[in-house]
């Protein structure tokens, strides 16, 4: 369950992720847009592998 209290939000025992973005935390302080239907409740954290060679790569050709 989402709740708010004292410009923090948290979850009891899920993690909350800030939807629209790769966000994901157990306790974060509100910003003065943010709103309840601006998260959702997950159960984990998507495992993203991010290959460092890769956008190294990437940066060094542009």
């Amino acid at each position: 369950m989402i709740q708010i209290k004292d410009k923090q939000i948290f979850s009891t025992d899920k993690y909350l992720h800030r939807i629209g973005t790769d966000v994901y935390f157990k306790r974060c302080f509100m910003l003065p847009t943010d709103g309840e239907k601006d998260f959702e409740e997950v159960d984990e954290i998507p495992n993203v592998k991010i290959d460092i060679d890769d956008r190294y790569e990437q940066t060094a050709r542009n």
